[in-house]
């Protein structure tokens, strides 16, 4: 058993380098379902989470607006990317108020 650890967007880096290099393969959400099936059978809770919380961003983003769409890779990184600097901000703000 592997000790859980705090998921940090640098979780999300493998990710986010393969939209750029997808020539002729699965698309990046495609690659994330793949993976989470993959931590689901290895039984890796946090990389299970990690990538649960990334594929609820992106389908939150795919169905908001008056009609759903089916975002390319290069949308799917922004959406990991915002979603990544929000929970680097929360991190902050909880580092921030043990201080006090």
């Amino acid at each position: 058993d592997r000790p859980m650890t705090r998921t940090t967007p640098t979780t999300w880096a493998p990710f986010l380098g393969a939209a750029r290099h997808n020539g002729g393969m699965a698309t990046l959400k495609d690659q994330l379902q793949g993976d989470l099936t993959t931590a689901m059978k290895q039984r890796d809770e946090l990389s299970a989470a990690t990538l649960r919380m990334a594929l609820t961003a992106v389908t939150n983003e795919e169905v908001a607006g008056k009609q759903a769409r089916q975002l390319s890779d290069d949308d799917v990184v922004q959406v990991l990317v915002k979603e990544a600097k929000k929970r680097r901000e929360a991190a902050n703000r909880r580092g921030n108020e043990s201080e006090k």
